[in-house]
């Protein structure tokens, strides 16, 4: 069996969490990819919550500023370092991002306002 008829039937890169059509496995998504059975992106729901509050990617990157300056304070990196991002992962970054969640930082305050007494 060739690489094209794996990839077709699942088994080189397999049929993840969200790799079927809209509305079979309630996922969301760019359009599928009938060769490799992948979406062009995804929109995941990542599980992300503050105190039992969902939070979404949306939410985040419409607050990008307060991600960046929280990730220098808690981490010390600089998303403008030359080569920084070409060297990570997503999955780098993501840790690090829910990271920002679970502490006291601004982007949880923005996203959490309501708490903000109880977190000082």
């Amino acid at each position: 069996m060739d690489r094209r008829q794996r990839r077709r039937r699942g088994g080189l890169l397999g049929a993840g969490p969200g790799s079927r059509g809209p509305g079979e496995d309630g996922s969301q998504g760019g359009p599928l990819d009938e060769l490799t059975g992948l979406r062009d992106w995804y929109d995941p729901d990542d599980g992300l919550s503050v105190d039992g509050a969902p939070i979404t990617w949306a939410a985040l990157l419409e607050r990008w500023a307060l991600v960046e300056a929280d990730l220098h304070s808690e981490y010390g990196i600089d998303l403008q370092a030359p080569g920084l991002m070409a060297a990570r992962t997503w999955r780098w970054l993501r840790t690090r991002i829910f990271g920002l969640l679970a502490a006291d930082t601004r982007i949880c305050r923005a996203l959490t306002p309501d708490d903000d007494a109880s977190r000082r």
